[in-house]
C-alpha cells in the first residue's frame, strides 16, 4: 500500500516529444505559413480554365516584342536635340521597367480581370515613386520644367479664377428661373458633382465600412476649411459644403457604393465550374467573359476599430492616409500648374485608385490576423502594394513641404492649429482610458493592460468630445460664408511654425 502511495506521489517526468510528433508540428507550421500562397494558387488554378493561353507567361515572346518596339523607336525617333534624346531615353526606360514588372513581379490578392493588370499598376506606382524621389533635390521652377516635358499641357500656369465663395446667397435677387439658383445649377450642371459621387462610390467599394466613410467625408471638408487660406479653390460656400458635398454627392455615393458592396457580397461565386469548356451556349460564354471584370471573391471588411489599440490605430492611419493624399494632390496641382482635365492627370488618378484598391486590401489583411496561428503572425509582412502606397504619400508630403517653403506659403491660422491639436489630444486620452487601465497607485499613476471585459462603449463620450473642435471649425466657416454678403475673407495663415 505504501509503495502504491509513493508511486502515486511521484512527480511525472517530462516526456520529450517523439520524432514523429516533432515532424508533424513542423509540417503544421509550414502549412500555416504557406496558407496564403496556397489560397492564391487555388484562385489562379480556377481562373486558368478561362482562356488558358492568357494565363501562360509568354516571357520570350514579350521580350521579343519589347526589343522590336525599342529598336523601332530608336530608328524612327527624332533626336535633333539633347532634350529630345533625354525624353526618348526616359520613355524607353519606363517601357522596359513596366514590361519587366508585368512579367516578373509577384502577385498579391487580386486576380481579376488578369494578374498582369495588377502587376502593371504596381510597376506604375514604383515608377511614380522614383519620379518623386528624382524631383526632391530640385527647386519648384525646375520641377515645373521637368513635368512640362512629359505632356505639353503640364507645367503651364493655369488661369487664376477669382471670386471663390464671395456670393453665397442661396436666393440671389437677379435669378430668372429655378435652374439659375446657384445650388440647383451646381447640382445639375457641374461635372465635379459627378466626380464627387463617383469618388465615394469607389471609396465605399474599397473601404466597405460606413464609419470609415463618414470620417473621410467629414474629415475632408474640415481639411478644406483648414487649408483654404493657401489654396483658394478650397474656399466654398456653406450650402456647397453641407448640401452638395456632405449631404449630396458624398452621401449618394456612399449609399450606392455600400449597396454595391452588399450586392457583391451576396453574389454566388462559381470557383469550380467556370471553365470555357463547360459552357456550351454563346450566351453563357458571353456572360463568362463579362464576369471576368467582376471580383473573384468579395467580403465585407470588419475593421473592429474599438476592439484593440492596434485596430483603432489601423483605422486612424487609413483615414489619415486618405485625407493626406487628397490634400497633397491639391497642392501638387497648385504648385506644378496641372489642370483638372489633363489626360496625364486623369490617367494617374485611375492608376492611383487601382493601387489603393489593392493596398487597402493588404492593409486590412495586415491588421486583421488576430485569429490566425501564432506562427503565421510572427512572419507578418506588409503587402507590396500597401508599402508602395505609403511611400508615395510620404514622398508627396516631403515635396509639398519643400515647395511650400520655397513659395513662402503660410501655415494654417492659430484657430485651425488649436482645434486640430485639441482633437488629437482628446483622441490620445481616449485611447489611454479605453485600451489601458489608468489607476492610482499610491501617489503616482500606473498604466497597465486594461480589462478586455470592459464594454466597447466605455468613454465614447470622450471620443465624441474630441470631434467638437472640428465641428466648430466647420460651423464657423459656414457662418463666415453664410451670414455676410459678400462673405468674409479667409483668415490669414501663420509664419510661426517656419521659425
Amino acid at each position: 500500500m505504501a509503495t502504491t502511495l509513493r508511486r502515486r506521489g511521484k512527480t511525472p517526468k517530462k516526456r520529450t516529444p517523439s520524432p514523429s510528433t516533432q515532424a508533424a508540428a513542423v509540417s503544421n507550421r509550414r502549412q500555416e505559413e504557406e496558407s496564403l500562397l496556397v489560397r492564391h494558387q487555388r484562385a489562379f488554378n480556377a481562373e486558368a480554365g478561362f482562356f488558358d493561353k492568357l494565363y501562360e507567361p509568354h516571357t520570350l515572346t514579350t521580350l521579343a516584342l519589347m526589343l522590336y518596339f525599342v529598336y523601332y523607336s530608336i530608328l524612327h525617333g527624332s533626336n535633333s536635340s539633347q532634350v529630345d534624346g533625354l525624353k526618348q531615353g526616359a520613355f524607353l526606360a519606363a517601357i522596359v521597367f513596366l514590361t519587366y514588372g508585368c512579367l516578373q513581379f509577384r502577385d498579391s490578392e487580386m486576380v481579376r480581370p488578369h494578374p498582369v493588370l495588377w502587376r502593371f499598376v504596381h510597376s506604375a506606382g514604383i515608377l511614380y515613386l522614383l519620379f518623386l524621389a528624382f524631383l526632391l533635390p530640385f527647386d519648384l521652377p525646375t520641377s515645373r520644367r521637368f513635368v512640362s516635358h512629359i505632356h505639353p499641357m503640364l507645367g503651364k500656369k493655369q488661369p487664376q479664377l477669382l471670386g471663390y465663395a464671395e456670393d453665397c446667397r442661396l436666393f440671389p435677387p437677379d435669378v430668372d428661373s429655378i435652374f439659375s439658383y446657384p445650388i440647383v445649377k451646381m447640382a445639375l450642371f457641374d461635372e465635379y458633382m459627378i466626380a464627387h459621387a463617383l469618388g465615394y462610390i469607389i471609396k465605399a467599394l474599397i473601404v466597405r465600412d460606413w464609419r470609415v466613410l463618414c470620417l473621410l467625408s467629414f474629415g475632408f471638408e474640415v481639411l478644406e476649411v483648414s487649408f483654404q487660406h493657401a489654396l483658394p479653390n478650397l474656399n466654398e460656400c456653406w450650402w456647397d459644403r453641407l448640401f452638395l458635398d456632405i449631404l449630396g454627392a458624398n452621401l449618394a455615393g456612399m449609399c450606392l457604393g455600400m449597396w454595391l458592396v452588399k450586392l457583391f457580397k451576396s453574389h454566388p461565386y462559381d470557383w469550380i465550374g467556370n471553365a470555357m469548356s463547360n459552357l456550351t451556349s454563346k450566351k453563357g460564354k458571353a456572360r463568362r467573359v463579362l464576369r471576368q471584370f467582376t471580383p473573384y471573391s468579395y467580403d465585407t471588411f470588419n475593421w473592429k476599430m474599438f476592439d484593440s489599440p492596434r485596430r483603432f490605430g489601423a483605422v486612424m492611419i487609413l483615414v489619415a492616409a486618405f485625407l493626406t493624399s487628397e490634400v497633397a494632390f491639391f497642392y501638387f496641382k497648385y504648385h506644378l500648374w496641372i489642370g483638372s482635365i489633363n489626360p496625364i492627370y486623369l490617367l494617374w488618378m485611375l492608376i492611383r485608385t487601382m493601387l489603393a484598391v489593392h493596398s487597402i486590401r493588404e492593409w486590412y489583411a495586415f491588421n486583421s490576423d488576430d485569429d490566425e496561428p501564432s506562427a503565421t503572425r510572427q512572419h507578418r509582412r506588409l503587402g507590396q502594394n500597401c508599402w508602395v502606397h505609403i511611400a508615395l504619400i510620404s514622398f508627396e508630403v516631403l515635396l509639398v513641404r519643400k515647395w511650400n517653403e520655397e513659395a513662402q506659403m503660410l501655415w494654417p491660422p492659430k484657430r485651425i492649429v488649436i482645434c486640430w491639436g485639441a482633437t488629437s489630444t482628446l483622441v490620445v486620452v481616449w485611447m489611454l482610458l479605453r485600451f489601458f487601465n489608468i489607476r492610482k497607485c499610491g501617489i503616482g499613476v500606473g498604466i497597465g493592460i486594461g480589462d478586455k471585459s470592459e464594454p466597447k462603449s466605455r468613454y465614447l463620450w470622450l471620443l465624441a468630445l474630441a470631434c467638437l473642435p472640428l465641428v466648430y471649425l466647420f460651423l464657423w466657416d459656414m457662418h463666415r460664408t453664410g451670414a455676410y454678403y459678400p462673405s468674409k475673407p479667409t483668415e490669414k495663415g501663420s509664419l510661426l511654425l517656419f521659425q
